[in-house]
């Protein structure tokens, strides 16, 4: 259960069977959508995650078409396009219940690694020219992890990576003017 002191935003984000869905933010950084699921009298917890369109991604994917989203506020605004990259993930991560997505909106791409909903790490790239390049492709946010995870979420970062790069025609990733050639 979320408290109200935990709670930092609250928006609508669509429909479910023509009952409100809401986007929760809360203040350590948890989105869950909630709404009426079919035959429910009251509000539940429909998806949660780090990351608001990998939320909205979940529902969508769970709810199908009885799911109807907002408009964008601004008819220029691109939704995030997100992929599902968990196959990726080493076996140890994956039985650990890790899950890995890619989160674009324009040419920034994120790397998200997140279990039971919470963000573990995040890396950030641009889509530049021919490349897919990252500031850093360090595990720094998981420091308290196991090395052998350090390690599997790095791999699996890199493998989603290269996978990114060809869904977008890229030859090359590029970190710390280190290039790995995709193709």
């Amino acid at each position: 259960m979320i408290r109200p002191s935990e709670i930092k935003s609250v928006e609508d984000i669509g429909t479910l069977e023509n009952n409100p869905v809401k986007m929760i933010r809360t203040i350590g950084g948890l989105w869950v959508a909630t709404g009426k699921p079919r035959g429910k009298r009251e509000d539940e917890a429909l998806a949660a995650g780090s990351h608001p369109a990998i939320v909205k991604h979940n529902v969508e994917k769970m709810y199908g078409a009885s799911y109807q989203p907002l408009m964008a506020k601004s008819e220029g605004a691109i939704e995030p396009k997100v992929v599902d990259h968990s196959s990726q993930l080493a076996k140890s991560l994956i039985d650990k219940g890790y899950t890995l997505f890619s989160v674009q909106a324009d040419a920034a791409v994120d790397f998200v690694l997140s279990k039971s909903g919470i963000e573990v790490l995040k890396h950030e790239a641009l889509v530049k020219g021919e490349s897919l390049e990252f500031q850093e492709l360090k595990p720094k946010a998981i420091e308290h992890a196991h090395e052998a995870i350090k390690n599997d979420a790095t791999r699996s970062i890199v493998m989603a990576a290269i996978d990114k790069a060809s869904e977008l025609g890229k030859d090359q990733i590029v970190c710390k003017n280190v290039t790995y050639k995709v193709k």
